[in-house]
């Protein structure tokens, strides 16, 4: 030391650095499996399509009624419908193997989930629709105030089967978008999220719908971004949309990537079930 403060690379050229730096890339580039694409002539973004391992055509269902393995779905219908209750029942009867919205699923992961209301609320929620002893580590709980990117690094070490984000604004703004009308930070949010689908959860969205006619808001970003767009819907015993408060029926109707039939329960007893009479009455196959 003695007193010298010269920086190591001082004493390098950069015609030295230039070829430590080249050398580095390629090592990199090799391990890598290719060079570097700049220097070789023979390189192609291309691959054979049949070298390419297929989807399924009917991804295997991580959370009934709401999540497929991989996938990215959203959930849309009026504030105050119901739709954060019955993703909680979904989780209850996925924990103790009972069907919810005609299907079963056996759990081999825990379900994450991101929300804005108080943890206590939907702890006791999640207690009466099924969680209980036994069930340690099954659902972990967390907030977007504790940091988008601190959630999304914590997601990837833990390997959740399923995700859960409700609501999705507080989302959105916590994870940089100035507004749901920001397509450059829509865009991000909604890569983010489909990078966790791509390491292989199921990850679901609730979004509240246009209170005018419980649509999905800001359709064309959000649709397009993902897999399956769930409508959360109160309908009358024929099957057609009512307003909210005048039935204890909801449709769930699918709109996605693969063919779903809509599902129809009635919120009975402090629980949404299926009623054969009435879900024949429906119009069911709605895409």
């Amino acid at each position: 030391m003695g007193g010298d403060d010269r920086d190591w690379s001082d004493d390098v050229s950069d015609a030295e650095a230039e070829c430590v730096i080249r050398e580095a890339m390629e090592k990199l580039g090799a391990r890598r499996g290719g060079a570097d694409p700049r220097n070789d002539a023979g390189w192609t973004p291309f691959v054979d399509a049949l070298e390419v391992e297929a989807s399924p055509a009917t991804p295997p269902c991580v959370l009934p009624g709401f999540a497929w393995r991989g996938r990215l779905s959203i959930v849309s219908g009026p504030p105050k419908a119901g739709k954060s209750t019955a993703i909680a029942q979904a989780i209850g009867s996925r924990l103790r193997g009972e069907a919810f919205a005609g299907g079963r699923v056996a759990p081999a992961g825990p379900v994450a989930i991101v929300t804005e209301e108080p943890l206590g609320l939907l702890a006791q929620r999640l207690r009466a629709y099924g969680l209980g002893d036994g069930h340690d580590g099954a659902v972990r709980l967390t907030s977007p105030e504790d940091g988008v990117d601190r959630i999304l690094a914590a997601l990837a070490r833990s390997f959740p089967e399923v995700l859960v984000i409700d609501s999705f604004t507080p989302w959105a703004l916590a994870a940089g978008a100035d507004s749901l009308s920001d397509p450059a930070g829509m865009r991000r949010v909604m890569d983010a999220l489909r990078g966790v689908a791509d390491g292989g959860a199921g990850v679901v969205v609730v979004h509240h719908g246009r209170r005018s006619d419980g649509e999905l808001a800001d359709s064309r970003d959000l649709s397009a971004a993902v897999d399956m767009v769930i409508g959360f819907h109160p309908v009358d015993s024929a099957g057609q949309r009512t307003a909210l408060g005048a039935s204890a029926l909801r449709r769930l109707s699918y709109l996605g990537r693969w063919p779903q039939d809509s599902v129809t329960v009635e919120y009975r007893a402090a629980r949404y079930v299926v009623d054969d009479a009435v879900a024949a009455a429906c119009v069911d196959g709605v895409r």
